[in-house]
């Protein structure tokens, strides 16, 4: 048995499923158009929550430093952060979307270290990364065990930004109720159009506990709020963007968000 397959041994049936869906998955993700534009915009999109992530990232120097990417499916912001000068290494537990990740580096002429690996079981040693840098991953993943091994693979103190879709546990009951579920069907055109959902079987939006226990290992952490309404029954263009972010300002975040952008230090 080779490295990768060791890896990638005694998975779950989720992780399983995961691995399976991803190889449709991947294949969509080659017909798009790389998205560079937080290294060239000259102004951030103030309401927009993959701008702001990037915005949190780049308030701590990652030139020179080691920079983990989990789950980094297609790898752009692996490739962001290489361009950026960091010492990038980034692992998914999918083959196939780390092959996207390997030809999207290839196309940028940067280089990155690429693992199959699922979050709950890093391989890295101990005090590793300087920066971790997640987005869109911890949904999809046993939470607590995949925070448990962040904390683990990063340095004390290191710079820490979480991108993750959030429902708080009321809101979604409101969402599995009867009420719910008669919505989504007039809204999922709305939302989606023509394209097609990125909904994995197993997948589950984080919930105040999740978060919790987020924070628990960090220090000095602040967390943004965002889509009230956006993703839910408007698409994310950017004049609904503009208006949902603030109307977050003056709502609970904690209680009706969508999505936060977590950022904060590693505490050991």
């Amino acid at each position: 048995m080779g490295e990768d397959e060791k890896r990638l041994d005694d998975l779950t049936a989720r992780q399983t499923r995961e691995i399976e869906y991803h190889v449709h998955h991947a294949a969509l993700l080659r017909d798009r158009t790389p998205f560079y534009g937080v290294l060239t915009g000259r102004k951030t999109k103030w309401w927009n929550h993959y701008w702001v992530s990037h915005s949190e990232l780049l308030t701590e120097d990652i030139a020179g430093k080691r920079l983990l990417v989990p789950g980094c499916g297609g790898g752009f912001d692996a490739v962001i952060a290489a361009k950026l000068g960091a010492n990038v290494s980034a692992f998914d537990i999918s083959p196939d979307m780390l092959l996207v990740t390997a030809e999207s580096a290839q196309d940028a002429r940067v280089e990155i270290e690429l693992l199959p690996m699922a979050f709950e079981a890093l391989s890295y040693a101990d005090d590793t990364f300087d920066v971790i840098y997640i987005r869109d991953v911890l949904h999809h993943c046993d939470v607590e065990r995949s925070v448990r091994e962040l904390a683990r693979v990063a340095r004390l103190g290191a710079w820490v930004v979480i991108d993750e879709l959030y429902t708080h546990s009321l809101l979604q009951r409101i969402r599995n109720s009867w009420l719910g579920r008669s919505l989504y069907p007039a809204v999922r055109p709305v939302i989606y159009g023509n394209c097609e959902e990125y909904i994995t079987q197993d997948e589950r939006k984080l919930n105040e506990l999740d978060l919790d226990c987020i924070l628990a290992s960090l220090c000095g952490a602040r967390c943004q709020f965002f889509n009230f309404v956006v993703n839910r029954f408007l698409p994310d263009w950017d004049a609904a963007e503009m208006v949902d972010r603030v109307l977050m300002h003056g709502l609970p975040g904690r209680l009706v968000a969508g999505r936060f952008v977590l950022s904060g230090r590693v505490r050991k």
